[in-house]
């Protein structure tokens, strides 16, 4: 029996940033939310069982739930940045940051002392939680201790739930670096827990950055994937340098027992682990580093393709394993419109959610000889994922047939500049210049074989 589907990209047009989903597979669907700021209502939650179409099923954030936020005291563009949706210990569970309170407007609003205190020593991150997906959510939980934005909370196959955000570097060595942090929280008291590791209790620095000067490394997401648990990452802002970068760590007993062992590889190493404050370690250390980057990061960009690509700044990614349509990630993208100036783009949508389908591949580096000569890897080794295999960015189509044998995935990228764009220079062999109008036909195909 053959059935084919059609993604058509943007799934969510308008302004939808900031996407984070989850496969509920107590209702056999895809819940999605995206960021709202100051609007309310906010944080809407939409469902779709294969992507191709999408229901607006409720609004987390009421005008009851906004005040106890305090988000009517917000500054322009501040409010609700950037939620993370996942299922923690049977509840949904939305972590999130209020941004840019005007302390003064909420007094005179009314706001106790008590609220604003509450709120500024989160440093206005919380968590929602609900039983059911449309409600009722209880909250906010402030979290008290949290510094940054883009929470992640992340539940190990240990039980152990972790909180993982970003922070401006405590010693930055550049402007604009930032500092991926975490730490094992209780899911019931939404309080913070001693790790009680040797380097230190409290927070634990697991990234700065791929490489010398990048930054803005933020948007931070944990997955348990076989033996690792995988960081995903957003770098250079979400402008035209935005980017996705992936991480590992070898973790098969959880990745607390992950953290131990690296102690003690660092320990006979010879090794010191670094202290940020009084309490943080760091694990970004001279010799070894807890997180492995992937050697072909970004893992997701479209900053290499210039600004003649009518589709920008997409990053701030969040993977999915859908049951039967294998993996996936939603992100963040900006479709732009040139203006009459020259160089001009204009963005007259905002933010809006796009989707790819990923695929996971070894890299030659990873590949190890057994007695006999024959390559292979560990078992529990997935490898790294890769976006669009073939493509190497967002297709404006993805076509999804599914056989008794397996499925068959064709993103396209269809005319993009859709006649929208100058004739592009291209200097030819002999020293003239031709003009030649830039079009991209392009229809990779890949097949993932049913297990």
């Amino acid at each position: 029996m053959t059935a084919t589907i059609t993604i058509t990209n943007p799934i969510l047009r308008g302004m939808n940033p900031d996407p984070s989903w989850i496969w509920d597979d107590e209702f056999q669907r895809i819940v999605l939310v995206t960021s709202t700021f100051e609007l309310v209502p906010g944080l809407p939650i939409y469902v779709s069982e294969d992507m191709t179409c999408w229901k607006h099923v409720s609004n987390v954030i009421d005008a009851d739930l906004a005040r106890r936020l305090l988000i009517p005291f917000v500054d322009d563009s501040g409010g609700v940045y950037a939620p993370t949706l996942r299922r923690i210990h049977g509840k949904y569970v939305i972590a999130c940051t209020i941004a840019r309170l005007d302390d003064r407007r909420a007094m005179e609003g009314g706001c106790t002392e008590s609220e604003l205190m509450r709120f500024h020593a989160a440093e206005g991150n919380f968590i929602l939680e609900a039983d059911s997906i449309e409600g009722p959510w209880r909250g906010p939980f402030w979290i008290e201790g949290a510094e940054g934005i883009d929470p992640d909370i992340f539940e190990d196959g240990d039980g152990n739930v972790y909180w993982t955000q970003t922070r401006p570097a405590v010693n930055p060595q550049w402007e604009g670096q930032t500092e991926v942090w975490t730490q094992r929280i209780n899911p019931e008291t939404w309080t913070f827990a001693d790790d009680g590791l040797p380097a230190g209790s409290g927070k634990t620095v697991i990234w700065r950055g791929y490489g010398m000067e990048s930054v803005w490394a933020e948007a931070p997401h944990l997955y348990r994937v076989g033996d690792y648990v995988y960081l995903m990452t957003a770098e250079g802002g979400t402008s035209f340098e935005h980017s996705e970068m992936a991480m590992r760590i070898y973790a098969p007993h959880g990745l607390l027992r992950a953290f131990e062992a690296y102690e003690r590889e660092a320990s006979e190493l010879g090794e010191c682990i670094p202290q940020v404050r009084d309490g943080e370690r760091c694990y970004l250390g001279t010799a070894i580093r807890a997180f492995h980057a992937d050697k072909k990061n970004p893992i997701l960009t479209h900053r290499h393709l210039g600004l003649s690509e009518p589709l920008q700044c997409v990053g701030h990614a969040d993977l999915l394993l859908h049951p039967e349509l294998g993996w996936w990630l939603v992100c963040l993208g900006v479709r732009e419109t040139r203006g009459k100036r020259d160089g001009e783009l204009l963005s007259y949508l905002g933010r809006e959610s796009f989707v790819a389908p990923v695929s996971w591949e070894h890299n030659p580096a990873d590949w190890k000889l057994d007695g006999n000569g024959a390559s292979y890897t560990h078992e529990g080794d997935p490898g790294w994922p890769v976006t669009c295999a073939g493509l190497g960015r967002l297709a404006d189509e993805i076509t999804v047939t599914t056989e008794d044998d397996g499925i068959s995935i064709e993103p396209r990228v269809k005319s993009s500049l859709a006649g929208d764009v100058e004739p592009a220079l291209v200097d030819v062999a002999d020293g003239s210049t031709n003009d030649v109008v830039v079009r991209d036909e392009r229809d990779v195909s890949y097949r993932r074989i049913a297990k």
